[in-house]
């Protein structure tokens, strides 16, 4: 293993290039072609509004959203006309410049160059990041700001002479007006100067110095909230339990959120051997704490939250942590590999490389195969909707469910079919009145909603015993049929 320490440098540039083509690549396949989801379409109509003259850029945000600005600033500021792809092709860009990132600021930690091109393997074929990096969301920079002021803070605080401190001020400011979720990183920060003031290294100058830099960013997303305040929910999210923080770790770990589904049995052992290597390290690093502290703090602070206070937690807002997650596993082989320096260099050298190679492997199959059969798409609403335009007849009517409606907006071309109003659709799918009742037992009505949504299935199949007309990637679509016709 440490015959790769150390590459030739055009040897690093060439490898690091064949991964960055590949990133690029997998995450540019069909990108325009599946639909929009619901929170994209949320970014498309916020963009758009704040660029056609429509409203200005707060009312903009704040008129659905209630998500911190940068990401959505920066998109409205881009040239060209927004379209699914152009939307997407930011993330697109923004999650190659992270691996690109990431792959330097393992080099210039770690100093070992296969580690650094496993750290950027492993991000890059993480599947959940992978799908991050196609979608017009936040996420994407998220992660990015995440590893900059990560990167940034530990080279300041080790030369605290040099301007590192004052990009890593700029970027603070960035990442936490780009995703809540990257506020977690400041109580990673504080315990690790607190430790490292314990042990003589910094002086208290150097923790006030971050104090006010923090109060600072702290007061930009307080000052952000004043200004959204009431604007956007987290009603739709459900109380954690245990099993929330098991998938979670299986994201920021492996890219999945179901080990049953993959990857399988052999990678759960990889991660488990290597976290117990890395805890060996616990001991005598405060740099290892820091990343541990990285991952742990956050899930642990948001569950708990959400336990007592009100429910907040999701999976995808913890992927910002990603990055933290990989350090953990790339530490931790180094940590095996010196734990048995005792050993013949091969019988080292091998045991390490299978345990990257199992996760490198599993982690460019499953992207591959996810990507060729299209599990990575969300819904095809486009296709449904469609559809349905294309066999519609003038006088149909639409069920969509009310969070639907603004992918209905987005991808109708016609306004022959007229939405039935939101509180008709809830009382007929809650059995609290009938399609006669309302008078609309003699017309056409169309019904479109996910597969998953059971509650609207039964409605729909009670009024279409004959079954569905179409089943595009998990968009159901029925239609009711007058008993005259």
């Amino acid at each position: 293993m440490n015959r790769l320490r150390h590459f030739p440098e055009s040897f690093y540039l060439l490898f690091a290039c064949l991964i960055l083509i590949f990133t690029f690549g997998i995450r540019l396949i069909n990108l325009g072609q599946h639909s929009l989801w619901i929170d994209e379409v949320l970014t498309f109509n916020t963009v758009t509004m704040a660029t056609d003259g429509t409203t200005d850029f707060v009312t903009a945000m704040t008129n659905r959203l209630n998500h911190v600005p940068l990401y959505f600033a920066l998109v409205s500021l881009s040239p060209g006309t927004h379209t699914d792809f152009s939307l997407r092709f930011y993330s697109i860009l923004t999650g190659l410049l992270t691996v690109a990132l990431f792959i330097t600021v393992i080099r210039q930690i770690i100093r070992h160059d296969g580690l650094a091109f496993s750290g950027g393997l492993l991000l890059t074929t993480n599947m959940f990041f992978i799908r991050a990096s196609r979608e017009a969301r936040p996420y994407p920079l998220a992660i990015f700001f995440t590893l900059l002021v990560t990167y940034l803070f530990l080279r300041w605080v080790q030369n605290p002479a040099n301007r590192r401190g004052i990009f890593w001020f700029v970027a603070s400011i960035c990442a936490y007006m780009t995703h809540y979720a990257t506020l977690a990183l400041i109580p990673a920060q504080l315990i690790y100067l607190l430790v490292e003031r314990r042990n003589q290294h910094i002086g208290w100058n150097i923790i006030l110095q971050w104090g006010v830099g923090q109060s600072i960013g702290i007061g930009f997303v307080f000052g952000w909230l004043s200004t959204v305040a009431g604007m956007g929910s987290l009603d739709w999210i459900q109380p954690p339990t245990w099993t929330s923080i098991r998938d979670t770790l299986e994201i920021l770990f492996t890219g999945q959120m179901f080990l049953i589904d993959y990857p399988s049995l052999p990678v759960v052992i990889v991660v488990v051997v290597t976290l117990i290597a890395f805890s060996l390290t616990l001991r005598k690093s405060n740099l290892s704490w820091f990343w541990l502290n990285m991952v742990w703090i956050p899930i642990a602070g948001v569950f708990l939250a959400s336990v007592t206070i009100k429910p907040m937690y999701h999976e995808r807002y913890f992927i910002p942590f990603v990055v933290g997650a990989i350090f953990l596993l790339l530490i931790g082989w180094q940590s095996l590999h010196m734990r048995l320096a005792q050993w013949p260099p091969q019988v080292a050298d091998g045991i390490v490389f299978l345990l990257i190679g199992v996760m490198i492997f599993t982690g460019l199959t499953d992207s591959g195969l996810r990507v060729y059969s299209g599990k990575y798409e969300r819904f095809a609403w486009r296709g449904a909707f469609e559809f349905v335009q294309a066999n519609a007849q003038e006088g149909d009517r639409i069920m969509i469910r009310p969070n639907d409606v603004v992918l209905w907006e987005h991808y109708q071309t016609n306004d022959t079919l007229i939405p039935l109003d939101t509180d008709v659709l809830l009382a007929l799918r809650d059995g609290q009145t009938t399609l006669d009742a309302q008078n609309l037992d003699d017309q056409r009505m169309w019904m479109v909603f996910p597969s998953f949504d059971t509650a609207y299935r039964d409605f729909a199949e009670q009024l279409v015993p004959a079954g569905h007309l179409i089943n595009p990637t998990g968009v159901e679509v029925f239609l009711y049929m007058p008993s005259r016709q």
